[in-house]
């Protein structure tokens, strides 16, 4: 089991971002299973029940960012983190975006 961790001090998003975000990181090639999370301690208690929870991922405080990458055998973790950091910027970009409405 190849597992990467980056803890983001004091680095917020909502959790439904967050949901978003874990959610297409599963669904990248090489990933056995992703989490990215706030580190509160609910989800510390997901990580553990995933075999997850690290020394260094409990001293994470709750206003930290937690990815967490079990990549499959073979790939390269460094590079999946680039493409999970990659989701953050998309998700930023599909957030802004003009609107127009019809007039009547």
């Amino acid at each position: 089991m190849s597992v990467k961790i980056v803890i983001k001090p004091n680095t917020y998003f909502d959790s439904v971002s967050l949901m978003s975000i874990s959610t297409r990181a599963n669904k990248l090639d090489g990933v056995e299973q992703a989490f990215v999370a706030m580190a509160t301690e609910m989800n510390k208690g997901v990580l553990k029940n995933l075999g997850l929870l690290t020394p260094e991922l409990e001293q994470a405080k709750n206003g930290d960012l937690m990815i967490v990458i079990n990549g499959k055998a073979g790939a390269d973790n460094e590079q999946l983190l680039v493409e999970i950091e990659e989701l953050f910027n998309s998700k930023a970009q599909s957030g802004s975006h003009e609107a127009r409405y019809a007039t009547i």
